[in-house]
Order: C-alpha cells, then sequence, then structure tokens
C-alpha cells in the first residue's frame, strides 16, 4: 500500500479550489486533503498548528500572497507546489529557481507527473529559493 500524503490546499479562488480538491481525490489515491482554505490568513494559523506532507498553495492573493505566507512559515518542514494563473515572467523565475508550479487550470496530467517527483523527492524549498523569487518579482 502507498504511503498517504496529508495535504493542505490553498487558493482564494473558491471554485479553484474545489477543483484542485476533486482532481486530487480523483487522480492521485496517495494524497489526502486534510485543510482546503480560501482564507490565506485562516490557512497560516492552521498550518503552524497542524503542518502537512505537502502544501499546494496558490500565489495571487488578496491581503497575504502565496509568497509572504510561505515566507512566514518558514522553514517550512514539508514540500511546496506553488499554483499560478500567471504566465511569462512568473513561471520563467519559478523555473530558473527550481521552485516546483502548476499552471491553472490545472491539468490532470501535469498534476499527476508533478506530485509523485515532489513527494519522492522531498525536496524543501529553501528560504534562500523564496528570496529570490520574491525579490525578482518586486514582492
Amino acid at each position: 500500500m502507498k504511503p498517504t500524503w496529508k495535504t493542505a490546499l490553498v487558493d482564494d479562488e473558491v471554485r479553484s479550489l474545489e477543483t484542485l480538491q476533486w482532481l486530487l481525490e480523483e487522480y492521485c489515491p496517495q494524497i489526502e486533503v486534510t485543510g482546503a482554505y480560501s482564507s490565506p490568513f485562516e490557512a497560516l494559523q492552521a498550518l503552524r498548528r497542524t503542518p502537512p506532507d505537502l502544501l499546494i498553495l496558490d500565489i495571487a492573493m488578496p491581503g497575504l500572497n502565496g509568497f509572504d505566507l510561505l515566507h512566514h512559515l518558514m522553514p517550512a518542514p514539508y514540500p511546496v507546489v506553488f499554483i499560478t494563473a500567471h504566465t511569462g515572467d512568473v513561471i520563467r523565475i519559478l523555473k530558473e529557481a527550481r521552485v516546483p508550479y502548476l499552471l491553472k487550470p490545472i491539468d490532470d496530467e501535469e498534476l499527476c507527473q508533478l506530485l509523485p517527483r515532489v513527494l519522492e523527492g522531498r525536496k524543501l524549498i529553501t528560504e534562500e529559493q523564496m528570496e529570490r523569487v520574491r525579490g525578482r518579482l518586486g514582492e
């Protein structure tokens, strides 16, 4: 039996959040969604109380963006996958920093290819990577 990864989702767009949760339940049996948050502030409190095995985090959110939320959780003891609807510079910067990401709308095949690599590698995002991304984006 494959291990189950307790996973938290954060996206201010409720429809995107629900779609992501459905995709994970439908296509990723190794993932157990233990929290789905449309408020980054609520997510921050919950993640501090109960850290997940994996965090899937939207970048652009009002009040507290994904980079800032993660900054408050550093060092995060779990892998993080960013999700974004932005293209161009944002994607280039994430690639250069070697930060895992998915582009909205999330494709089930990309999701199924990326998550096993992230979970098997258990590679954590460092503060240095986050600062490099935040600095390049002017956050």
